[in-house]
């Protein structure tokens, strides 16, 4: 192990020795682990590296088989996430668990008990009151309190997250993925509210896998594999190249190499002036066979709602889908009939059936494919565990059998589980709405490498990132959206971060 362990400071939050074990899989391996008063520390490693596992007995999800936590030099016994907070450790979640017809004022209260009058009804003017106080906290006190959180941007959701975990103010803040799809200018915005809690006193455990975001905002960085922590170092002392060798313990994956597009390939998908009630004006836009086609934009700038029109999720309200020159249908059905498939950005609400096993996950969009007659209302069960194993294995999908649940794998396994369900389509066209988001480096280099693969075999691909440097590497063309119209379109070389975010900020541009 190299480079300090602990902060030279006296800790806030320590642990030592901690194990935690399910079965025969230990997922956090005699841990030790402190943060230091104002110090942002941040939390890397592969998914499956035990930072999940580790972050649940530090917040009192669960308790650890050994090993103690202490906060500020005296061990506790958390004994649920509720008692962490009183005792000072906050925790915003990765996913948005907020509920959204609740006012924000209700969202920020809810961990820490609405404040009544008499102890019986509530006093709204004091929630209210305090709730401003945490939002101007995190930047959103413009807002009303009342507001109904299904009206928020996906920044300001995760800003009243933070907000809520501030009603008990706590020591340390553990964040986890909190820019996962935030756009550059709003991840700019979330780490101005991390330094300005550091500023205050308030330690931050951030937990990422995008590694340029810890080197720029953490004082430093733990690094976990296989449920142990192998390496700490000084972000001074850090650059990208020697992080990700520190996660995969190896010099790092050679990236794909970037894609030609051959301009007289088939126009496979032809979207002509489509629009719908959440797009401000039509879109035009062509993608032939074996090329990848990116979406630059802020969020909110129109990506995904282009994505769902095309795929008939939305109601089109003007336009036309063509796929092999055949027009579709308005319907997620009609879609995949016609050989288009969506991948969704949040894989777990609007992707993966968490109760299923890994096999009904894959085959759950094409299980009519495997009756054994037309007339039979059931599949049969050994073609669709054939298939199953045969996508699983194609995509390298890590688990011990498709007999296991879904739940039981990595985000990175997951997410290939899901592309290999749209696979099992027969599909012409993928739509991929932030395929790598919440997966780490080595995962994330294999989706490369499988998107890649999936152009050279003639697939049409669409892809929406918010990260910028993957538009870069995966696309032969992009188009840059504002405001939910186009306004540029880069080709080739001209693909870069640089251009795209000009483009999406206050770039001329001219809309394809």
């Amino acid at each position: 192990m190299t480079g300090p362990t602990t902060s030279p400071l006296e800790p806030v939050l320590e642990a030592r020795g901690l194990r935690k074990q399910y079965g025969p899989l230990v997922a956090v391996d005699d841990v030790d682990l402190t943060v230091g008063p104002g110090e942002v520390v941040g939390l890397v490693g592969k998914n499956g590296a035990g930072k999940s596992s580790l972050i649940k007995v530090l917040t009192g999800a669960v308790q650890p088989d050994a090993g103690e936590v202490l906060l500020a030099g005296e061990p506790v016994h958390l004994r649920g996430p509720a008692e962490a907070r009183r005792r000072g450790v906050g925790f915003v979640h990765q996913e948005l668990n907020l509920v959204e017809q609740a006012s924000i004022a209700e969202n920020i209260a809810l961990g820490g008990g609405l404040p009544r009058r008499a102890g019986l009804l509530v006093s709204w003017g004091a929630l209210h009151q305090r709730a401003q106080t945490l939002m101007e906290a995190v930047d959103i006190g413009h807002l009303d309190p009342r507001t109904r959180v299904a009206t928020l941007t996906p920044v300001q959701k995760r800003q009243v997250m933070i907000a809520a975990a501030l009603w008990h103010p706590p020591t340390v803040l553990v964040l986890d993925e909190p820019t996962a799809s935030l756009s550059e200018h709003e991840v700019v915005v979330l780490h101005g509210i991390v330094r300005r809690l550091k500023s205050r006193g308030t330690s931050v455990l951030y937990v990422s896998h995008r590694l340029d975001e810890v080197i720029g905002l953490t004082d430093r960085v733990v690094v976990m594999r296989d449920g142990a922590v192998v390496d700490s170092e000084e972000t001074t002392r850090l650059d990208k190249g020697r992080l990700v060798a520190m996660i995969t313990g190896s010099a790092g994956q050679d990236r794909p190499t970037h894609l030609r597009q051959d301009p007289g390939a088939e126009i496979v998908l032809d979207v002509h002036e489509v629009s719908s009630d959440r797009m401000v004006e039509p879109v035009s836009l062509q993608v032939r066979a074996g090329e990848v086609l990116g979406l630059a934009g802020l969020v909110g700038s129109g990506r995904t709602e282009l994505l769902r029109a095309i795929f008939g999720a939305d109601s089109r309200r003007t336009g036309e889908v063509r796929v092999g020159g055949e027009v579709v249908g308005c319907s997620p059905s009609a879609s995949l009939r016609s050989g288009i498939a969506l991948l969704s950005e949040d894989r777990l609400h609007g992707g993966l059936v968490t109760g299923f096993t890994i096999n009904r996950n894959i085959t759950f969009a094409s299980l009519a494919r495997f009756r054994h007659a037309r007339w039979l209302p059931l599949p049969s069960g050994r073609r669709e565990r054939d298939r199953s194993r045969d996508l699983s294995a194609d995509l390298a999908v890590k688990a011990e059998s498709v007999d296991a649940p879904v739940m039981s794998l990595s985000g990175g396994n997951q997410q290939k589980v899901l592309l290999a369900r749209w696979l099992s389509t027969e599909p012409r066209v993928l739509l991929l709405d932030e395929p790598t988001l919440g997966i780490d480096i080595e995962a994330k280099t294999e989706i490369y490498h499988l998107l890649h693969r999936l152009a050279g075999e003639g697939f049409a691909l669409v892809v929406v990132s918010s990260e910028f440097p993957e538009l870069e590497l995966l696309c032969s063309r992009a188009l840059v959206l504002r405001e939910g119209r186009v306004v540029a379109e880069l080709e080739g070389a001209d693909v870069t971060e640089t251009a795209l975010l000009h483009h999406c900020f206050d770039g001329a541009g001219s809309p394809a």
